[in-house]
């Protein structure tokens, strides 16, 4: 008979953010018929114990309690460890991935068709078994014929295979992992080159949390023992995400990816993960190797399996703020891949420099080069992208709302007549007059922009939440029912408002089911769902499904308003009452009659017992 036992708090992980997993004396109310959050996968390994979460919209995967990849916010990550060592670099035939976790990676490489020869490598049987939670975001790499599943450590394989390969993707979990941080030291990455065919390049991902200055160079400066040419790519400022592709040689012209010669499978890889032109691709580039050289200059040891400086050091860094001081060096190197393109021969004129600014500001919201390179546009010429990127950067810093949008408008209409054919300034121009309300003038500005590229995603779905505001219902519903499944993650709210639409147009039976998957799929505190959820059973007769819909409603509110107390009682925790006050004062709002809530906040109200608030 099997002990028994929670297998949910063998997969908290506490190690990394203890406060989640305190529930501070805060009791949810539990919604009738809804699988919120589940334990969908539990298998104690060889290796590791492995879980499989789902909670909300978002599936994702554990490894001893820390979170290893998901179905939602890693997407950018995964995608761009296959993407990025393919794109950037002479074709490869054969490609060889280190850690298949949910198997999106894999996936995106097989996606380019010139790829003859995929070697997957995980240690953890458990973890194969789990990644089939991700067939829908991976598409099933494993069946793809080019796949082979290698069971065993990596760094023994490499060692060992007489294979050499044009691209190795190195994705591990952390170092601070157990069994993890001989994959990030100068002696891995010997063995990775000596695996690679002449040419070839080795993707490496590095994170930037829990992972202070001292502890990245290091690891730089072992990258760069081995390899002379390192690059560093970054899908936007700020991120946790450092990916690290280290070659023999420098890239050429030849080596840049143009987005136009993409095979339509590899672009829909891209699209869904934020990424559209050739100067969003080059945009990831943020660091060159002089950058890094720089960075490695300071670096006060190379780690090594000798000195274990990460192994032994990144368990101290877990509860540190480090992403900042990390970004904050790589502000130095305010040209991101301008260099690049001048030493390669790329012909950069004004209008390239403005697409690059554009990219740099609106999709890798980077405030050092995106700024930089916009000035330098500006100095050799008028552009539309350049004036796009002038506007969004002047929208972001307008603090006093003097950027009045009739300027803005001005502005992007002076692009549109600079190119007509352009389609930056129309997107943006109907995104800021759906922003303003001024939903019939957006209309016409978004068919607009239609005209120049009918099948652009973003303002398919900017077109059907504009006809939903005009309330053309159907036309709405229509705009959103030829949006592919994948063009979904681009807008949040698409399923949302077509079951409304159903809801509005009198197919009560598809609205019923519509809702039903939205609150239990994707987000069971949809408040207004649960409303309209009840409407549309009330609707089709069901007194039944229409009571508990409203029962559902009042819970979700209920822990709407107990969640802001969660957030006050853990602020209290760290010993932050100022934070803890509007938290309260919004949750009693949402629960007047909470007395609870009504407690915590009267006794920060008076501080003679505010020492007595905190639970």
């Amino acid at each position: 008979v099997p002990i028994p036992f929670d297998r949910e708090a063998f997969t908290r992980g506490v190690f990394k953010s203890p406060s989640l997993l305190l529930d501070f004396g805060v009791e949810y109310v539990e919604l009738e018929g809804v699988r919120d959050k589940e334990l969908l996968y539990y298998r104690d390994g060889i290796n590791a114990t492995v879980s499989v979460h789902r909670g909300g919209a978002t599936t994702f995967l554990r490894v001893n309690g820390k979170p290893d990849a998901s179905s939602h916010d890693d997407m950018p990550t995964q995608v761009m460890l296959g993407e990025i060592p393919l794109l950037f670099g002479a074709p490869a035939k054969s490609v060889l991935v280190i850690g298949y976790a949910s198997g999106v990676t894999v996936g995106s490489v097989v996606r380019h068709a010139g790829v003859e020869r995929v070697d997957a490598v995980e240690i953890e049987p458990a973890i194969v078994e789990a990644s089939r939670f991700f067939d829908r975001e991976s598409g099933r790499p494993l069946d793809d014929p080019r796949v082979e599943l290698v069971l065993d450590d990596a760094r023994s394989y490499l060692a060992a295979t007489g294979r050499r390969y044009d691209v190795i993707v190195s994705e591990p979990s952390n170092p601070w992992m157990s069994g993890v941080s001989n994959l990030f030291t100068r002696e891995f990455f010997a063995i990775a080159r000596g695996a690679l065919a002449p040419g070839g390049r080795l993707l490496q991902w590095v994170q930037l949390y829990a992972m202070d200055p001292q502890a990245l160079y290091s690891i730089l400066a072992a990258v760069r023992a081995e390899f002379p040419y390192v690059y560093g790519f970054a899908n936007e400022e700020g991120s946790s995400d450092l990916f690290l592709l280290a070659m023999e040689r420098p890239l050429g012209r030849d080596d840049l990816p143009r987005w136009d010669e993409l095979p339509a499978a590899v672009r829909a890889d891209l699209e869904r993960v934020g990424t559209y032109s050739t100067a969003d691709l080059w945009s990831l580039v943020r660091l060159l190797p002089a950058d890094v050289d720089a960075l490695v200059a300071r670096a006060p040891v190379v780690n090594t399996d000798d000195n274990l400086y990460i192994e032994l050091g990144t368990p101290l860094m877990l509860q540190e703020d480090t992403l900042t001081p990390n970004w904050e060096a790589f502000a130095r190197f305010p040209r991101g891949v301008l260099p690049l393109l001048e030493g390669a021969g790329e012909p950069v004129d004004a209008r390239l420099l403005g697409e690059l600014a554009l990219s740099y500001i609106e999709r890798r919201t980077d405030p050092t080069v995106g700024p930089e390179l916009l000035r330098v546009a500006q100095e050799r010429g008028r552009s539309a992208p350049a004036i796009v990127a002038a506007v969004i950067l002047g929208r972001s810093v307008d603090a006093e709302g003097t950027f009045a949008i009739a300027d803005q408008i001005a502005s992007l209409d002076d692009a549109i007549a600079l190119e007509p054919d352009a389609f930056a300034p129309r997107l943006l121009r109907a995104e800021i007059l759906v922003e303003a309300e001024n939903h019939p003038a957006a209309l016409e500005a978004i068919d607009a922009a239609l005209l120049v590229r009918p099948d652009d995603a973003r303002a398919r779905a900017l077109r059907a939440r504009t006809l939903y505001a005009l309330e053309r219902y159907e036309e709405a519903l229509g705009e959103i029912e030829t949006l592919a499944a994948s063009v979904a993650r681009l807008d949040d709210e698409l399923g949302q408002r077509q079951a409304e639409l159903y809801l509005r147009t009198g197919r009560t039976a598809e609205a019923v089911a519509a809702f039903e998957r939205e609150l239990d799929d994707n987000d069971p505190t949809w408040l207004e769902g649960w409303v309209m959820l009840a409407q549309a059973y009330a609707e089709s007769g069901d007194t039944g499904g229409a009571e508990r819909a409203r029962r559902n409603a009042q819970a979700t509110l209920r822990n709407r308003a107990r969640s802001y107390q969660w957030l006050a009682r853990s602020a209290l925790w760290r010993g932050w009452n100022d934070e803890a006050i509007p938290l309260l004062e919004t949750a009693l709002k949402a629960e007047p009659d909470n007395p609870l809530i009504a407690s915590d906040l009267a006794a920060l109200r008076t501080p003679q017992d505010a020492s007595r608030a905190a639970p």
